[in-house]
């Protein structure tokens, strides 16, 4: 029999009835509550499911089968579909209903006061068992578990408790747990970051609608796989049919609301109600800011406050001049690097380095993409008029090419080749992107109208790139050793 400890609240329960009470709350609730994350408010109707959901069914299967690894930890910004990716396992799994458990570490935390190992503690006296004796699966999930300053060891201490245990987690700051991750912690744990939605993604969970079978591969190939501008083009033309076909009643406002705004899941909700999006958006940073980036205890309070003005002072920037936004903002150059640091880790910058094949590369200015031009968009909307949004779209769709770009260094073609690297050129009127597939680079360039090849073509000489690609919402076609790659085409890639 599991002891309860002495300590008691000023309600007369101790700690321990508390987290009792807690755990068998979560046990009742759970299956509701992961019921009602899956399910679309308005058409009742089950959310489809993204495609990063069959690698963590991969793993559960195989956990199933008694194999390792038995712990998955699912990384990403605030507001991509985390919680609604882990209810849908939850409800994938058929087991006995006590032997799963849902856990928010935000409301043991804030609520209670509890840890991890404390949680753990509560729901080994639900079950009348130590965890070391456990002779069947259990399945534990738990939600930002950053919340817990000593997560990393009580989880490790978890699994290590019994190979019947299967942990999901989650969390939103990603800096401790990608820290944690690179040391030996990564040996027990399947990472996976869950990115903002594809394009395809975005019409499959608002249309339902389905993206050509084997079309995105091709056209990955195409981009990435080629030997010259010639064969880059040949291939693109072969697939002409298949783009058309996909893109048969989709229109251009389609696609601006998807670069605005609806590449975050949660935007789905709101019936294109831009500006009530913006404002979640707004929300959610301050969330990132004042609570995940502010309880990491690596900047003091005014350091903190100046977060926000920062990313809104780089929002208008591709290239960023470190010097100069320290200048501005009275911040140190050193706490600023530190700033974006946790900006990146947080998942709301992406950091692109400038092309080098020595270690000066990292002397040289980076550039930061937003990792959803969503919320490049709210900043931007705070002075928006018509004619600025003409002004700072070529911006946004950067921030989406790098959004894909990320998707492929984790995913299709790079798992092939070991990765694509991807870096831009710091020149004057360089490309915005050197890609690298293993000794071969391409250039491309990203913008809105009829944008030149004269960029892409420059790099591609500078840095003897086998071949150029122009992003754009041109028509196909081919200049010299560049391609001008159609947005219809791009936005079917990933």
């Amino acid at each position: 029999m599991l002891i309860l400890t002495d300590k008691f609240t000023m309600d007369g329960m101790t700690d321990a009835q508390e987290i009792d009470a807690y755990i068998a709350k979560q046990i009742r609730i759970g299956d509701v509550r992961t019921k009602n994350a899956i399910i679309d408010r308005t058409t009742k109707k089950l959310l489809p499911k993204r495609s990063a959901i069959l690698a963590l069914k991969k793993t559960l299967r195989s956990f199933q089968s008694g194999n390792d690894p038995r712990w998955v930890a699912i990384l990403g910004l605030r507001g991509v579909g985390k919680t609604t990716m882990i209810s849908q396992l939850f409800q994938s799994i058929e087991c006995d209903p006590t032997h799963k458990i849902y856990l928010s570490l935000d409301d043991a935390k804030n609520v209670l006061g509890a840890s991890i190992s404390e949680i753990i503690q509560g729901y080994e006296r639900f079950l009348d068992i130590n965890f070391e004796e456990l002779d069947h699966p259990l399945y534990i999930f738990l939600d930002e578990v950053h919340f817990d300053p000593d997560w990393s060891l009580s989880l490790k201490t978890l699994v290590d408790k019994s190979s019947y245990i299967f942990l999901i987690t989650t969390g939103s700051s990603v800096s401790e747990i990608r820290r944690a991750l690179g040391s030996d912690t990564a040996r027990r744990v399947v990472a996976e970051t869950l990115h903002p939605l594809s394009f395809t993604e975005y019409l499959l969970l608002r249309d339902g609608k389905k993206p050509v079978n084997g079309l995105g591969e091709k056209l990955r190939n195409a981009l990435y796989e080629s030997t010259s501008s010639e064969e880059v083009y040949s291939r693109l033309l072969s697939l002409r049919a298949d783009v058309k076909a996909y893109w048969e009643g989709i229109t251009k406002d389609d696609v601006d609301k998807y670069i605005r705004y609806a590449n975050l899941p949660f935007a789905l909700n709101y019936d294109d109600n831009e500006q009530y999006i913006y404002q979640q958006i707004m929300q959610t940073i301050a969330i990132i800011v004042n609570k995940d980036i502010a309880s990491s205890k690596k900047f003091d309070y005014s350091t903190v406050q100046k977060i926000n003005r920062i990313l809104y002072h780089i929002a208008s920037m591709s290239s960023v001049s470190v010097n100069k936004v320290s200048s501005v903002h009275g911040i140190d150059r050193s706490v600023l690097m530190s700033v974006f640091e946790a900006l990146e880790f947080a998942s709301v910058l992406q950091r692109v380095y400038p092309y080098a094949q020595h270690k000066t590369q990292t002397t040289k200015p980076s550039k930061y993409l937003f990792v959803s031009s969503a919320y490049r968009a709210m900043y931007f909307n705070l002075v928006e008029s018509t004619a600025q949004y003409d002004d700072y779209k070529g911006l946004l769709l950067e921030d989406v090419v790098g959004l894909y770009l990320s998707i492929l260094t984790r995913q299709g073609i790079a798992s092939a080749i070991g990765g694509l690297k991807v870096t831009y050129d710091g020149a004057d009127n360089g490309a915005d992107f050197i890609v690298s597939n293993g000794d071969k680079r391409i250039s491309l360039e990203v913008g809105y109208g009829n944008k030149k090849a004269t960029q892409a073509n420059a790099s591609s000489v500078r840095y003897k790139c086998a071949y150029g690609i122009t992003v754009s919402s041109t028509l196909l076609s081919k200049s010299s050793d560049s391609v001008n790659v159609p947005l219809d085409y791009f936005l079917l890639t990933a």
